[in-house]
């Protein structure tokens, strides 16, 4: 504000009157000269356009009879205080247009022999601060009650200076209390599993490069209880007038049911549900890069072998399709228990099986193979209770 005067700044004289009005009137902001009651004795143009009026007509009028009524009193305090000492005040005043301008005030005292002026004051119009402040205010409550109301978690990365602010949406997600998480970048990175870190760093960057409009990327964060969830991040960054990014503020959504479900569905693509053995599809996927391979490489050998259930439906139609299914079930272990590491069993469907035995040495070790395959089901099978022979 602009500086006050002081009751030395005024020696005493004739002219006292009119130079104390005309330094009101040269002043820049809002000015009033006011006597002991809180009359005005004089009020500057720039207060006048204000309130309302000229600035003649405000002379002789208390300043509290234009304040709103519950600002009133805060005001008269101020002004009573100010006749002795430095005071301030904020307070509403009516408008020319009816409406009401918050203006904030600072007062002091002034005292000219002869002149009726107890009181300098000055004010500054601070309405539409005080409408950009609540709107703020308002926008800050939504996004307090948005991020405590979302299921995502929140993050606003400040690039300058290298901090992230986490909501406490994105903190729990990894297990940490509110004062657990401080705002480096690293509590975020160093959660991030070693397989999926390269990548997450990669679109990052691409994104504050330009290269895309918006980043995106899915990644495992370190729990506090050793496990790891599965989330998505997505973000936009905020750039200058230049194009350079500021700003990477964005979301992070818990995903683990969702990859849960699709690793299911995956398994479930290419295993029977019955035996959990490789199905038909993943037998013959597994069959033709076999047979790619040994088109490529020479020496890399593989072999097929098929097996089919003897009086399958007999034992369907005389046992029942429960006792069916676990004599399939039990099978499916013992074939398992064939095989070397590396080779395939797989459940073609019905009592259908095939064998998948890799890297083989010579013929001979597809015999071997045959034959404990062979042995193994000379033992009798018991499902439900009853010894079943398979052949």
């Amino acid at each position: 504000m602009t500086k006050f005067f002081r009751k030395k700044d005024i020696a005493p004289g004739p002219e006292e009157p009119s130079v104390l009005r005309h330094l009101c009137d040269r002043l820049p902001g809002m000015a009033a000269l006011l006597d002991a009651d809180g009359l005005v004795v004089h009020a500057n143009a720039a207060f006048a356009a204000v309130v309302g009026g000229s600035a003649g007509s405000l002379v002789g009028r208390k300043l509290i009879e234009m304040a709103h009524p519950e600002d009133a009193g805060a005001l008269a305090d101020c002004l009573r205080v100010a006749v002795d000492t430095r005071a301030e005040a904020a307070f509403r005043v009516t408008a020319g247009d009816g409406s009401w301008r918050n203006l904030e005030l600072a007062a002091a005292p002034l005292v000219v022999p002869g002149d009726p002026v107890a009181v300098i004051a000055e004010a500054r119009d601070v309405t539409e601060r005080r409408r950009e402040d609540a709107a703020l205010r308002r926008s800050e409550e939504r996004y307090a009650l948005a991020t405590r109301g979302a299921d995502d978690g929140i993050w606003d990365w400040d690039l300058a200076a290298d901090r992230i602010e986490y909501s406490p949406r994105w903190k729990a997600m990894v297990g940490a209390e509110e004062d657990q998480i401080s705002d480096r970048p690293s509590e975020w990175f160093d959660r991030v599993h070693p397989e999926d870190l390269d990548a997450l760093r990669a679109d990052i960057a691409a994104h504050l490069q330009g290269e895309s409009t918006r980043f995106h990327n899915e990644h495992r964060l370190l729990g506090r209880d050793g496990s790891h969830v599965w989330v998505l991040s997505r973000g936009a960054a905020i750039r200058d007038e230049q194009g350079q990014a500021r700003r990477l503020t964005g979301t992070t959504t818990d995903i683990t049911e969702r990859k849960a479900a699709e690793q299911l569905l995956q398994h479930l693509a290419v295993h029977d549900a019955l035996t959990g053995l490789p199905n038909r599809k993943a037998f013959l996927d597994r069959l033709f890069r076999s047979l790619r391979r040994a088109q490529r490489a020479g020496g890399y050998q593989f072999a097929i072998l098929f097996l089919d259930l003897d009086r399958f439906k007999l034992v369907n139609d005389s046992l029942g399709h429960v006792t069916g299914d676990q004599l399939l079930i039990s099978l499916a272990a013992r074939l398992t228990d064939c095989l070397r590491p590396g080779d395939l069993v797989a459940h073609l469907g019905g009592d259908e099986f095939g064998l998948l035995v890799d890297h083989l040495q010579s013929p001979f070790d597809a015999s071997h193979v045959a034959e404990r395959v062979q042995k193994a089901l000379t033992a009798p099978f018991k499902v439900g209770g009853q010894e079943v022979f398979a052949s």
